[in-house]
């Protein structure tokens, strides 16, 4: 069993079902371009000296990379992966939670969630796919850097608790939002700097 992640290049990335098509037919190439070639070295490299992938070295067909992780470094291989293929220009395809990352709409910093482990990256997709997966109990944290950062977590009765601090140390505030949606709102225009989605929420200082 294997944590699966592909390796597509951002000028081949359309709606999902696009590329997805775009992928399976890659795949039959026996030939891999200079540019997935030598991604697949650099991530080959990096899984030299832990058991991170499931096939070793990594082979790309065409300009895709397919990269399996042995299932209990999943954790390690995305936060190797994720890294590397952004850098080369490369969006990562998530199978296991059906979300496409694209190094163009994510911005620096780490997502932690309940059950799925955590992103080192944030992106509006990753954000929609966690929260449709949510459970009651699950929390959600996306984070810039120290003391900056929009959290949530689920009632469990249809609301959220939402949390939100700005980079100061007294400026930690928190509210409730009524749905999914508000709290995806928030999050998403808290991750491109457009507070309209939730400067006017009852924000309360919280006092720990």
């Amino acid at each position: 069993m294997s944590y699966d992640q592909v390796l597509i290049p951002v000028a081949r990335v359309n709606d999902l079902p696009e590329t997805l098509t775009w992928v399976e037919a890659e795949g039959e190439k026996e030939t891999a371009t200079p540019t997935a070639a030598a991604l697949a070295a650099t991530l080959s490299e990096a899984a030299s000296t832990e058991a991170l992938f499931s096939i070793v070295p990594l082979q790309a067909t065409g300009e895709a990379l397919f990269v399996p992780a042995v299932y209990s470094a999943a954790q390690r291989a995305r936060d190797v992966v994720l890294p590397a293929a952004f850098a080369a220009g490369y969006a990562v395809y998530d199978p296991q939670m059906r979300v496409l990352l694209d190094p163009r709409t994510a911005v620096s910093g780490h997502l932690t969630t309940q059950r799925f482990g955590s992103f080192p990256t944030l992106s509006p997709a990753l954000i929609d796919a966690l929260l449709k997966a949510t459970r009651s109990g699950d929390f959600l944290v996306a984070e810039r850097e120290k003391l900056w950062f929009m959290q949530c977590y689920d009632n469990g009765d249809g609301t959220f608790a939402l949390e939100r601090r700005d980079g100061a140390e007294h400026d930690h505030l928190a509210t409730v939002a009524t749905s999914a949606e508000q709290v995806g709102d928030a999050l998403r225009g808290w991750l491109t700097g457009d507070d309209s989605a939730y400067r006017d929420l009852a924000w309360e200082v919280l006092t720990l």
